[in-house]
């Protein structure tokens, strides 16, 4: 049986190699025993992986059950010596990281990433979008201003109570 599988992914143990490995034989299978490397360096992962179902578009597919939550997945990691989902290690994506940070809540990332968009280069201008972006980009500098006028009452406010102290 050939695999199509080029590499092993450190960390991951992903439904789609196990497709290109077992083929259509991975359906009549309950389990499979997998060891995995560890992402962070540490020892890799033996475990024996439930498969079960998970509902997804029309139907049922066949999935990886998460050893810790029961819940039927495409994708495992190997972190800290389990075998987990990204849920239950508490993994987050680059995107879900970014859409949590100070920069993207408080300071504009948002606003800054919609700008970005109008000007990817398969999308086509419009007046429209320029507009919007013309918008986005308008409220992001009154917003910077006004966090600088904040700012600069504070740094006012300290400078009279250092000066009064004297």
């Amino acid at each position: 049986m050939e695999s199509e599988v080029a590499l092993p992914r450190v960390g991951e143990l992903r439904l789609a190699d196990l497709k290109a490995v077992y083929g259509a034989s991975l359906r009549s299978m309950c389990h499979i025993d997998v060891l995995v490397l560890d992402a962070g360096g540490g020892v890799p992962v033996t475990a024996r992986v439930e498969l079960g179902e998970l509902r997804a578009g029309r139907g049922n597919h066949c999935a990886l059950v998460c050893p810790s939550c029961g819940a039927g997945k495409s994708l495992l990691l190997a972190r800290h010596g389990a075998l987990k989902c990204r849920g239950c290690h508490g993994h987050l994506t680059r995107r879900a990281l970014e859409h949590r940070s100070h920069d993207w809540t408080r300071l504009g990332g948002g606003e800054e990433d919609a700008i970005l968009r109008v000007f990817q280069p398969a999308r086509h201008l419009t007046p429209g979008r320029l507009d919007q972006a013309r918008d986005l980009a308008a409220a992001l500098v009154a917003a910077d201003q006004l966090r600088v006028t904040e700012l600069q009452e504070r740094l006012a406010t300290l400078s009279a109570n250092v000066g009064s102290d004297r």
